[in-house]
């Protein structure tokens, strides 16, 4: 696991309160408010660690941020802004690890869908949805090139 660069928890709940900042910046009027459930981002993460540990190290990558952007869609740790915080937080362990997700406007949308998709059973995470996001993934991904 050593080779792995997992994300770090004090940076998701930033990026998701920079986030919520930025959305009431835009309309003051939302109703959304920053807070976070600790635990549960912890669960996430915990066993973010543990998934797809015998995959190849790409492999790795593309299973961890796809339970990472799913299982935060999924367990909702934030008040808000979770769909946005899991993708924006897939993406930076993917550059943290050496690789990019190559996603267009087109693409974001079903993206998007899967992540709502993840959403419909709310008592347990969708195993085949988490499969989606893997194959999502697996034909976005390019080598991280620094410019």
């Amino acid at each position: 696991m050593s080779d792995i660069i997992l994300p770090d928890r004090k940076e998701i709940i930033e990026e998701n309160r920079k986030e919520i900042e930025r959305r009431l910046k835009r309309n003051p009027s939302e109703l959304e408010a920053f807070c976070v459930d600790e635990d549960k981002l912890d669960l996430i993460l915990r066993e973010m660690s543990e998934i797809g540990n015998n995959f190849s190290h790409e492999e790795k990558i593309i299973m961890k941020s796809s339970y990472l952007m799913g299982s935060i869609a999924w367990a909702q740790p934030f008040c808000g802004a979770n769909k946005y915080t899991g993708i924006f937080m897939a993406m930076i362990f993917m550059r943290d690890n050496g690789f990019d997700l190559d996603v267009s406007p087109y693409d974001e949308a079903e993206l998007r869908e899967l992540l709502y998709e993840v959403q419909g059973d709310r008592n347990t995470i969708d195993s085949k949805i988490l499969e989606k996001l893997f194959l999502y993934n697996k034909q976005r991904i390019v080598k991280y090139e620094s410019k």
